[in-house]
């Protein structure tokens, strides 16, 4: 049986390292001086909660190491599928970096639009 309490569901964002996960998210979220700072992020790598996720991938043996998160392969935003062949584990601080682009970047982009071309990079 898989545990489902919070603690296993989500991880730790306090502390410094929160600063480089938010990073490439800053277009949407801006740092405050000395303003908010999320508490926690789920296992899935996604700062609101995607418990059912989590659940599925630990009921089928994919566990994390320390500083790792699940994410998508390819991103449900840009055609991924949701589907457990379509998650793996990730470096959070890379995963965090990758997924900020990818929802700037498709960002305005109209419902329905075909996207050929993906660029990652600062």
């Amino acid at each position: 049986m898989v545990n489902n309490d919070w603690q296993t569901l989500t991880m730790s964002a306090v502390g410094q390292e929160t600063r480089r996960w938010l990073a490439e998210w800053r277009w949407l979220v801006p740092d405050v001086p000395n303003g908010f700072s999320p508490l926690w992020l789920n296992a899935f790598g996604d700062w609101t909660l995607m418990a059912d996720w989590v659940v599925v991938c630990k009921a089928r043996g994919m566990l994390l190491s320390h500083g790792q998160c699940y994410g998508w392969k390819v991103a449900p935003v840009i055609g991924g599928k949701l589907e457990f062949e379509n998650v793996q584990a990730f470096d959070i601080a890379v995963y965090e970096c990758i997924m900020g682009q990818v929802h700037r970047q498709v960002q305005g982009m109209p419902e329905g639009y075909v996207i050929t071309e993906f660029k990652m990079g600062r």
